[in-house]
């Protein structure tokens, strides 16, 4: 059994990762959605936040993934103890828009783990990035 994380930031491309995490998992594998937003900052940026996590709550249960929220002043901390707290195998991640400081994150998480965990990127298309 492998423990399959997806860290989601923007409600337009979580359900393409969520969808990759559900069709490379086996049926004993158990699937978490995680996002991570810092402190005083607002759900995923988004200005209906009940809508955004309700929809992000429903693409979660149909890949039947447990999905939990976390804030934080530390995102890259807070994702590593995740995934160390919930013994994750694979961690998926979208790929950062250009001039976004969300590659350092990538960088910062790849550094923690030392290859303790498989990192894929996808890009926005749901094609791993390579």
């Amino acid at each position: 059994m492998k423990n399959i994380m997806v860290c989601v930031t923007l409600q337009n491309t979580c359900h393409n990762l969520i969808k990759y995490a559900s069709q490379i998992k086996d049926i004993d594998d158990k699937l978490f959605v995680l996002h991570v937003a810092k402190n005083g900052q607002s759900f995923m940026n988004a200005a209906d936040e009940a809508t955004t996590l309700e929809f992000l709550y429903t693409v979660s249960h149909q890949a039947n993934a447990d999905m939990t929220v976390l804030h934080s002043d530390n995102v890259v901390n807070a994702i590593y103890t995740f995934i160390k707290d919930n013994n994750i195998h694979t961690v998926i991640l979208g790929t950062p828009n250009i001039n976004s400081k969300d590659d350092s994150l990538i960088t910062q998480l790849q550094s923690k783990l030392n290859d303790s965990a498989n990192i894929i990127l996808l890009d926005k298309k749901g094609e791993i990035f390579q």
